[in-house]
């Protein structure tokens, strides 16, 4: 509805008469229907109204108490003070967008010039990828990503290990004292620790079992390996002790 509002208002177009039976829902999509011919002498300031009066409506007790605040205000007696429809789409997106960040395993890693979010969806791409560029932007990006996974991931959800230079980069600021990070300087560090972490799986497993109760759904693991080269470097170039593949014993 706020999406259809901020779209008309920027076009310059007013509904009019915005009440929840001219809301029309579809597959999933909203759609707003009779729209007035005649403007309502506050013009975009009533609609603005109107739709805190819908959304209050359709939505009851299941209305986020984050939006309470914003939806008195839509209402406020001083117009000037009544957020644009444009702004109140923008604050609904961005609590869609942070919880969905919740069920998904990714994070915001930056901006394009634009200004539009960069989300790197760790599930969508792939089990593999990688990073290339400055060190300063690969630190940047580790910060971001290890940030915010943490953020939307309990430690019993989600466990971070990262390995070689990437236990170096990580700024203590950013996983210091976080129960879900495990810094693995060289590879069989990062073999104890996903040891470590299999053992406690299976530890999960067999308490299950024992008790008559369905296995715990899996944590999810993220392994994030960095190792610095020069520009000129080739993986086949280098010995495997300098890439952190030695034995462990």
């Amino acid at each position: 509805m706020a999406d259809a509002l901020a779209g008309a208002h920027a076009a310059g177009i007013a509904h009019g008469d915005l009440v929840a039976a001219r809301v029309l829902l579809a597959g999933g999509d909203v759609f707003v229907t009779g729209w007035c011919v005649e403007e309502h002498p506050d013009g975009f300031a009533h609609d603005i109204s109107q739709l805190a009066s819908v959304l209050a409506s359709v939505m009851g007790e299941g209305l986020p108490l984050a939006f309470h605040d914003l939806l008195r205000l839509c209402g406020s007696p001083l117009l000037h003070l009544r957020p644009s429809a444009a702004e109140v789409s923008d604050r609904f997106a961005e609590f869609v967008r942070a919880h969905t960040h919740q069920a998904v395993l990714g994070a915001a890693i930056g901006h394009t010039e634009s200004g539009d979010e960069v989300f790197l969806d760790l599930a969508r791409l792939g089990p593999h990828g990688g990073v290339r560029g400055p060190v300063d932007q690969q630190i940047a990006v580790l910060d971001a990503l290890v940030a915010g996974l943490v953020a939307h991931h309990s430690p019993a959800d989600l466990q971070i290990v990262l390995v070689g230079d990437a236990a170096g980069l990580a700024r203590p600021r950013t996983t210091s004292g976080l129960p879900h990070v495990v810094l693995a300087p060289d590879a069989c560090g990062a073999t104890r620790a996903l040891d470590l972490e299999l053992r406690r799986r299976e530890a999960l497993v067999d308490q299950a079992r024992a008790t008559g109760s369905p296995p715990p759904a899996a944590s999810r693991l993220v392994v994030v390996q960095a190792w610095a080269y020069q520009e000129s470097d080739t993986w086949q170039e280098r010995p495997p002790a300098e890439l952190g593949y030695t034995s462990c014993s």
